[in-house]
């Protein structure tokens, strides 16, 4: 196995986990205050997760030639590749939009308690450890995201090149 395919998988499995807590939050503070948005999110989140099942049926192709896939699987998972790589460019512009907020703005949006004074950070500094701990985790997780996109497209290629060549075997010695 090389090292693309390791990185596949690992993206597969550690997107399919962070997309279900990610989703469980989201879940959670919609039965609580039901939104419009968090539905839509609900909806960007199911899709990725499809996506990130149909790379783990594209993996166990590839690792194992004989494992069937459907007739219909290129088409749904270049879709499913599609939206998942619009949900992480969604996450990608939505950080940009959150670091351009003025300092008052991002102090509404995250509203903090009181800050012990005997610590010496102020409200100021607090915000920004936040804003590069979101910045850190929602930027990697979209990264992680648009990257298996890409992957999936590469390995669903080179499935179809296996499968081509397959065929073409089995026609040569057809006589």
């Amino acid at each position: 196995m090389n090292l693309l395919f390791g990185l596949f998988r690992f993206l597969t499995w550690g997107n399919l986990i962070s997309v279900s807590l990610l989703a469980v939050f989201v879940l959670i503070s919609a039965l609580f205050s039901p939104s419009i948005p968090a539905l839509m999110m609900i909806l960007m989140y199911a899709t990725t997760f499809m996506h990130n099942y149909y790379c783990l049926r594209l993996q166990r192709t590839l690792r194992q030639p004989g494992a069937p896939l459907a007739e219909g699987f290129p088409k749904q998972i270049i879709i499913l590749s599609v939206l998942a790589f619009i949900y992480a460019m969604y996450f990608v512009t939505m950080l940009i939009q959150l670091n351009r907020l003025e300092p008052s703005e991002l102090d509404k949006l995250f509203p903090l308690g009181e800050i012990p004074k005997d610590t010496g950070y102020t409200r100021q500094d607090v915000l920004n450890a936040m804003m590069r701990i979101i910045n850190f985790l929602f930027g990697i997780h979209a990264a992680a995201i648009a990257v298996n996109c890409v992957l999936s497209s590469f390995f669903l290629n080179k499935w179809k090149k296996d499968r081509e060549q397959a065929e073409n075997n089995e026609h040569f010695f057809d006589v």
